[in-house]
């Protein structure tokens, strides 16, 4: 829902913005304010179900264990919880992100504006996914005030930032939706700083784990890019046909996910997040062999 408000939201001042102030063409604006209300959000909506199906049985043991006074084990939950978004939901989103021309081109077909609104746009599905983490949270603590607060102050600042955003970024030679998603980014942000925050200070939460893995993170996100655009060099992105990215696709995905599951294996932010996954796994490839 705070997801659907932040979306419509820019669609709505991105289109005036570029009608009334930019002056540009109805046809142009129609199709970048179409990837917000119906082609895009439909993408997005992929990394947005992900994240809701990775964290929604945390929250609810988040929840418990504060109950129980279990103050470890809520730190354990809830850095989990993060770590799944950085895990997951984060290479999704650099791959929809970085593969946007034969990603379009396989749902949709051919388009020009597609691909370069929506190799940004993706984004907000992103941080939108954190948020959702905190709002949860907030929600299983009884804390609705604080969620309706969070969702205003970043809300506000959306909409004070979208209009000079969008006009800055087209001052610049880009696409003037990319102001559009910059102001959601923030918004979000500060939403998401703001219950954090909250967390720590008042009821006693720890990110002490999430942020000692950071570096592991980055590192890994830089191989998984650098990966990708190194395929890219090699295998043509920008065919006409959709058949031919679905092969395309399955090529990249491959390889550069196993690369990346590799690295976070090695560095440990696999078994940080999965570790009873793993181990299950692992007990029962020794069954077998024995």
């Amino acid at each position: 829902v705070i997801y659907n408000l932040y979306n419509t939201v820019d669609m709505i001042l991105l289109s005036r913005t570029l009608l009334d102030i930019l002056h540009l063409d109805v046809s142009i604006v129609e199709s970048i304010t179409s990837i917000y209300t119906t082609w895009g959000i439909k993408l997005n909506n992929i990394i947005l179900a992900v994240s809701t199906g990775l964290i929604t049985s945390l929250i609810p043991n988040i929840v418990s264990s504060y109950t129980r006074g279990d103050k470890k084990d809520v730190d354990d939950k809830f850095n989990k919880a993060i770590q799944c978004v950085l895990l997951v939901i984060v290479p999704l989103t650099l791959f929809l992100s970085l593969l946007a021309e034969p990603v379009w081109t396989l749902f949709y077909g051919d388009s020009y504006y597609g691909p370069i609104v929506f190799q940004v746009y993706v984004y907000t599905a992103l941080f939108g996914s954190m948020y959702t983490i905190m709002v949860n949270t907030l929600q299983g603590l009884n804390k609705y005030k604080l969620v309706i607060s969070t969702v205003l102050i970043g809300l506000v600042t959306n909409i004070i930032l979208d209009v000079p955003l969008i006009v800055l970024c087209n001052n610049m030679g880009l696409n003037g939706s990319y102001g559009a998603v910059l102001g959601s980014v923030i918004g979000f942000s500060i939403s998401i700083l703001i219950a954090m925050l909250v967390l720590r200070d008042k009821y006693g939460f720890s990110f002490h784990d999430t942020v000692k893995r950071i570096p592991n993170y980055i590192a890994s996100y830089i191989v998984f890019t650098i990966t990708i655009l190194i395929i890219k060099l090699v295998v043509p992105t920008n065919l006409d046909s959709r058949l031919l990215q679905i092969p395309i696709l399955i090529l990249f995905g491959i390889v550069s996910f196993a690369i990346y599951i590799f690295v976070n294996y090695k560095n440990g932010n696999l078994e940080d997040v999965f570790g009873e996954v793993i181990n299950k796994i692992k007990k029962k490839l020794l069954k077998n062999r024995k």
